[in-house]
């Protein structure tokens, strides 16, 4: 039994998720929502693309059933804080599993995903 309050679930399904997605980005990203690459629209359309990959899945986390944040990849600017960021997740287990560019006006990113 979860005596925090706090529970994962699994969804592969982006339709049953997308609101509550879009919902949270908003709130995280609310001061960057002016920039074209953090814009509500801008993620729409990365989430759209990346649903529609086969295996697509996301995982996200309830506290006492409202949703509170979520995860799908992990991406990182090898340029910000000058990889300090990428050698951390690193240092937690995580991989490089390729390169991104999710939208025309976004950095390249470097894409980690940790084994299970």
């Amino acid at each position: 039994m979860n005596t925090t309050g706090f529970e994962l679930r699994r969804f592969s399904d982006v339709g049953a998720v997308w609101e509550t997605l879009i919902e949270i980005y908003a709130e995280v990203r609310a001061d960057r929502l002016h920039d074209p690459h953090y814009s509500i629209e801008r993620c729409g359309e990365r989430l759209a693309r990346h649903a529609a990959e086969p295996g697509w899945e996301v995982v996200v986390e309830y506290d006492r059933g409202e949703a509170v944040g979520y995860i799908y990849a992990l991406m990182v600017n090898l340029r910000a804080g000058e990889g300090k960021v990428h050698r951390l997740y690193e240092t937690w287990g995580y991989k490089d599993v390729g390169q991104s560019q999710p939208s025309p006006d976004s950095p390249d990113l470097m894409v980690m995903l940790r084994p299970r």
